[in-house]
């Protein structure tokens, strides 16, 4: 369950892998952790299989900017998501790269109460082979700001987006957010499959 993966990221280091065997388990609250290059690798699609209960599985935060090379793998996810892949930068916009999410399965069989991933602040990272099916509505929002540090004071009322907007556009290399390999069953009726959102990012 939540709690004991939770048990062992609470005392891994970088580097370390967590390993989650193959299984079923429902989770009502999320595990997080902060800025730790660690793996939380699962059995494999629909051989380690957590359901959610409305809630977000994974909460990444990255404060401290550089390369912060995460990895989670192996799950299938299932149930009501709402931000099932919560990674932000927490209360600061530092530029942070190098994360990867890999060989997951969404599935959400009902309404979806929230986005899939939720990408929050100036980070990079690559989600790759993943299968996404049931009633993904959207899948992912991309906020390129924090929702107070990325102000500027010299632009009002809203200025969010700010240092994101000022920043080289480095198309093809390792600054940006890629989904690559995946095979995405987008049912269209609620929203569009990605989200770019406000004032850029």
């Amino acid at each position: 369950d939540e709690a004991d993966v939770q048990s062992c990221i609470n005392v891994a280091v970088a580097g370390d892998t967590i390993r989650v065997p193959a299984g079923a388990a429902t989770w009502a609250t999320s595990v997080t952790w902060t800025n730790k290059a660690i793996s939380v690798i699962g059995a494999g699609i629909d051989q380690t299989v957590i359901t959610l209960n409305n809630n977000t599985a994974f909460i990444v935060i990255m404060n401290a900017g550089g390369t912060n090379s995460w990895r989670i793998s192996g799950f299938t996810f299932t149930g009501a998501h709402n931000m099932t892949f919560n990674i932000t930068s927490g209360s600061v916009n530092v530029p942070t790269k190098g994360w990867r999410i890999d060989h997951i399965r969404l599935n959400s069989p009902g309404a979806n109460a929230g986005w899939l991933f939720f990408i929050h602040g100036i980070t990079w990272g690559l989600m790759d082979h993943l299968v996404i099916d049931g009633n993904p509505s959207p899948i992912a929002a991309i906020y390129g700001y924090l929702d107070t540090a990325d102000e500027s004071t010299t632009c009002s009322p809203h200025c969010m987006g700010f240092m994101y907007w000022n920043r080289d556009l480095n198309l093809g290399s390792e600054e940006a957010i890629y989904i690559e390999d995946s095979l995405i069953k987008f049912n269209g009726t609620a929203d569009v499959p990605i989200q770019d959102l406000m004032y850029g990012g």
